[in-house]
């Protein structure tokens, strides 16, 4: 089969080594391309034989070959290793007496370059959706041919969420109790609201559930870096819980303390693209939806929530909602992925790379 996507991230799973592409089609299908038999690999530099006797006989050692490199001025002799895994390949680099290249370049930046892919590929290869039952896109090919077509922007779904919890006095980052998840979904014209309250550990389940089955390419929020992704993540730690939200099964990684990445889903926080592109004279969702949408939050005292919850319950899960849907409207008035789905036809680079540019995503 053959399918086009708009490439929205890409990563490698470990268990047999495949490069995931995960993107969305003009029509609206998610997809998930398997690209096996692509190997890491390292160059060095003019190494001598007793280094390249003992690579030879290192578990992780799969073939090498002989290359001319033009470094500083003239031709090199250089030996490009390959080896088994990708993540072994900063170990290997620390450790090798000569000059080494091409060791510093993420493993799936490194597909995309040696295959010289665009933002908006076809994808040519065999569905095995009913063989990767950890997937929750709509298809999963094994890809057997990559190339490039002219870039598209589909439609992609939107879930934007925000936290309501008890707050600890006694100490703040020790999260309290999640009383309410509140929800608002885009996708192909259609705005979907929700919300999932009750028992605190049905909550956290119900979240990982919605991420699943609704299988959003981007999840937003006001502030969700700092606050609402931790709260969850702290929350599930106390019962054992993982957060696997990615489109893979994979939980988010928080990235050189910066941002978070998930694979197969863009973590694009709407505060962080108000600061970037709005720069108001005040932060705060209430005033930015003021600012461009002309309607604020609703009237709950968040410093005292837990009072509120208590007499006014609808009114907390009301506000809650709407605070995720004011924040998908704000997202969508910036033009978010508008604007990194241009950045991506540039740079050739799956949506969330171009989003947390600047950062290494090894």
């Amino acid at each position: 089969m053959e399918v086009e996507i708009r490439i929205v991230s890409a990563s490698y799973r470990q268990s047999d080594v495949a490069v995931e592409l995960f993107g969305r089609t003009q029509s609206g299908e998610s997809v998930t391309a398997l690209y096996f038999g692509f190997r890491p690999y390292f160059d060095v530099v003019e190494p001598d034989e007793d280094y390249l006797k003992k690579i030879q006989n290192d578990e992780e050692f799969l073939k090498m070959e002989d290359k001319k490199l033009w470094i500083r001025g003239r031709y090199e002799n250089v030996k490009r290793i390959y080896i088994r895994s990708p993540w072994k390949v900063p170990e290997y680099r620390e450790k090798c007496p000569f000059e080494v290249l091409a060791a510093d370049i993420p493993f799936h930046h490194r597909f995309i370059y040696d295959f010289d892919l665009g933002s908006c590929v076809k994808i040519t290869g065999e569905e095995i959706s009913d063989k990767e039952p950890s997937f929750t896109t709509d298809l999963v090919i094994r890809a057997e041919k990559i190339e490039n077509v002219t870039d598209f922007n589909p439609n992609l779904k939107v879930l934007s969420f925000d936290v309501e919890n008890e707050i600890n006095r006694e100490n703040v980052e020790d999260y309290g109790r999640i009383l309410v998840i509140g929800y608002s979904i885009s996708f192909q014209g259609k705005v979907t609201t929700g919300s999932l309250s009750g028992d605190e550990q049905n909550i956290l389940h119900g979240f990982i559930d919605l991420i699943r089955s609704e299988d959003p390419d981007v999840i937003t929020g006001y502030n969700i870096d700092g606050y609402d992704i931790p709260v969850i993540k702290k929350r599930m730690d106390q019962y054992g819980i993982k957060m696997e939200i990615g489109r893979d099964g994979s939980v988010p990684r928080r990235i050189m303390n910066q941002f978070w990445r998930v694979h197969g889903r863009l973590i694009s926080d709407t505060w962080w693209s108000v600061k970037r592109i709005l720069h108001p004279k005040h932060e705060s969702l209430d005033y930015v939806s003021n600012l461009l949408l002309g309607q604020g939050k609703d009237n709950i005292d968040r410093l005292r929530i837990e009072e509120e919850w208590k007499t006014r319950k609808d009114e907390v899960i009301a506000y809650c909602i709407k605070d995720a849907d004011l924040t998908l409207r704000i997202f969508d008035k910036l033009m978010v992925l508008n604007r990194l789905m241009y950045m991506s036809s540039v740079t050739k680079l799956p949506l969330d790379d171009v989003a947390n540019v600047g950062t290494s995503n090894y």
